[in-house]
């Protein structure tokens, strides 16, 4: 009997997922970047910037853990899931360019860009992008907007009452087919 019930509560988990557990959730995030300021003498070639990501987290004010998808183009530029990196540490978000896939987020690279916003009330922080065809095209902005909803693929996990639900049913079952083979 206890290895009947065993085995239906091991279907359910392997169904529903683990009891307990919270995993990353995927949002939506839209920001518009606009008003560059150069570092250098140089105006900016795309100006506002406009574009969007999907990326992991726990909670819309949690951590980033990973990036799914990006829709951003830059002075020419397509930037695909492969050349990007993120980092959640400090409060803020980071998601970023990594120019020839070594330098790392946001270091000012060739093709690189940096978009940061705040963990605690998803506003915008900084925005700053350099462009491939010269060391001095560097530009950055503190003026934006971030828009983050979930994701529409985001799917919610059944509460514990469900999983419960699921448990003693299953289990009333295997006592009924006990009885009828009496």
């Amino acid at each position: 009997m206890f290895s009947r019930i065993a085995t239906v509560f091991a279907v359910a988990s392997s169904l529903f997922g683990p009891i307990g557990t919270v995993s990353a959730l995927p949002f939506m995030l839209t920001f518009t970047a606009s008003s560059f300021e150069p570092v250098f003498d140089n105006s900016p070639p795309s100006d506002p910037i406009s574009g969007s990501l999907v990326f992991q987290a726990q909670s819309l004010t949690g951590p980033i853990t990973g990036v799914d998808s990006i829709n951003l183009t830059i002075a020419g530029h397509t930037y695909t899931v492969g050349e990007i990196g993120f980092d959640g540490s400090g409060g803020a978000n980071l998601v970023g360019g990594l120019p020839s896939g070594a330098n790392g987020v946001g270091s000012a690279g060739p093709d690189d860009f940096a978009l940061v916003w705040q963990q605690a009330d998803s506003a915008f922080s900084f925005f700053s992008f350099h462009v491939a065809s010269s060391e001095e095209n560097l530009f950055q902005t503190r003026t934006g907007s971030v828009s983050i909803t979930a994701s529409p693929t985001a799917i919610s996990s059944p509460p514990p009452l469900a999983l419960l639900t699921v448990g003693l049913l299953a289990w009333g079952l295997c006592v009924r087919c006990r009885e009828l083979r009496k």
